[in-house]
């Protein structure tokens, strides 16, 4: 088997395994306080988000994944329900009026695409066919999302855990985003907890 075929192999063993998993979310890098000895229970849950939807499904989904552990938490969205950064000071006395003590906030820290296809006997027929194939609407394309996610202990301020996660997600009208919202979210909680930082 030459090398050209090896390669249209791989691609297309990659992109099989790749479509039997819509997405996939790894940590890329964990860091938490080790002279923080507690555990969260009041948590106001922040997400950074361009649209609005996408900031309710994330709050809603991280408060819902978080209650089942216990945790007494709120979706910012509930009380400040503004496109709009609000001032530190009001955050700050809204939370003290909803007994909330700790702040998690995530937001998506870069964003790549990846396109799939294209072969070719020579490197200008393989880089041809390619392009040919990935300026196609039906071209199999997948966007990696950097995330970052970042717990705050609002009486002192100070970070007492943090991640960094990428999720690998393809481009397809037929996916539940939702699903996978919950999917990467679940993975966040389970590290939090594994961290002891949840019940």
């Amino acid at each position: 088997m030459n090398g050209t075929i090896r390669l249209f192999h791989c691609s297309i063993l990659l992109i099989v395994l790749m479509m039997t998993s819509c997405a996939t979310t790894s940590m890329t890098s964990v860091w938490k306080d080790e002279s923080y000895q507690g555990q969260i229970h009041d948590v106001f849950v922040i997400a950074v988000a361009r649209k609005y939807t996408n900031r309710r499904i994330f709050e809603d989904e991280f408060v819902k994944q978080l209650k089942a552990h216990g945790v007494n938490a709120i979706s910012s969205y509930t009380a400040f329900p503004f496109d709009r950064v609000m001032d530190k000071e009001v955050i700050i006395s809204k939370m003290k009026e909803l007994g909330m003590y700790t702040v998690l906030i995530t937001n998506v820290v870069d964003k790549e695409r990846m396109v799939y296809g294209g072969y070719g006997k020579s490197w200008h027929s393989h880089y041809s066919s390619s392009y040919r194939y990935s300026t196609q609407p039906n071209a199999y394309k997948e966007d990696v999302y950097h995330l970052e996610t970042k717990l705050y202990d609002t009486s002192t301020e100070k970070l007492i855990w943090s991640a960094l996660s990428e999720t690998f997600l393809i481009d397809d009208i037929t996916i539940d985003y939702g699903e996978e919202i919950r999917s990467f979210i679940n993975v966040m909680v389970k590290k939090i907890k594994e961290d002891n930082l949840l019940k």
